[in-house]
């Protein structure tokens, strides 16, 4: 299978689900990415896909943001974001350890940009498996610091939904407004965290061809996402996406993907 039609299908079908469930965009497109790509780049790669497709989303719907809400979120998440995305090309420029080995016929490369990315994508992939973990109640002490969390993991790892979730549905919000404003805020948190992505040499400038193959697929599924838009949650299929997410990841943390 070619990677520009693997690339574009996965994005076309993620786009289409971040309207029908919790999980997003670069949850799903970041380990097809690292299959192509060295983790650094496919964060980064991933990350101008999430933007732009968030941009189109925003044209969909942003008459039913919630802007209070859109803006007393990215107060503490955007700062979180910058921290974050800094902390991903420290780990890249500074590697404390590179270990390769051989395991039978495959070639393991161990790094802490590796390990890290690996780990985060394996506890997601776990928050998909088990959805009563998701549906806790917080008190409106906890909204900053989940806030800031859901920034600081946006910006490292780009898996900044499955914690503003949590912020945004005890916000008693409607459900346009809710998919609204949390793409508001996705958009404020990306503009944030890929100009540091770019800055010094953590990461290297990519081409457009890179994301194209991705970006319009997307928008379709965007398109059609938003023509049927319905908040619903399908169990077998976070199942499916919690299983690929922990596979995924356990590859990108042993340096196979």
């Amino acid at each position: 299978m070619q990677p520009e039609f693997l690339i574009g299908l996965v994005a076309f079908l993620a786009s289409l689900l971040t309207f029908f469930s919790g999980f997003g965009l670069g949850t799903l497109l970041l380990p097809v990415f690292s299959m192509f790509y060295d983790v650094k780049s496919a964060v980064l790669l991933t990350a101008c896909v999430h933007l732009l497709n968030n941009l189109f989303k925003f044209s969909l719907v942003y008459r039913s943001i919630n802007w209070r809400k859109a803006l007393s979120f990215s107060m503490f998440a955007l700062p979180a974001s910058l921290f974050g995305a800094w902390l991903l090309g420290l780990l890249d420029k500074n590697d404390l350890f590179r270990e390769s080995m051989q395991l039978g016929s495959l070639q393991l490369e161990l790094s802490p940009i590796n390990l890290s990315l690996g780990l985060m994508m394996v506890l997601f992939g776990f928050w998909e498996l088990f959805p009563n973990a998701q549906k806790f109640t917080i008190t409106e002490k906890w909204f900053g610091p989940i806030a800031f969390l859901s920034g600081l993991i946006g910006g490292f790892s780009g898996h900044q939904g499955a914690l503003r979730t949590i912020v945004l549905s005890q916000s008693k919000l409607e459900k346009q407004a809710f998919v609204a404003t949390g793409i508001c805020i996705a958009c404020f948190v990306d503009f944030a965290r890929i100009p540091i992505y770019f800055s010094g040499n953590a990461m290297q400038t990519i081409s457009i061809q890179a994301i194209l193959p991705a970006v319009f697929p997307a928008f379709a599924g965007a398109w059609i996402g938003n023509h049927f838009l319905k908040k619903i949650e399908i169990q077998w299929l976070k199942w499916l996406v919690g299983s690929y997410l922990i596979a995924m990841g356990t590859l990108i943390g042993m340096g196979i993907a």
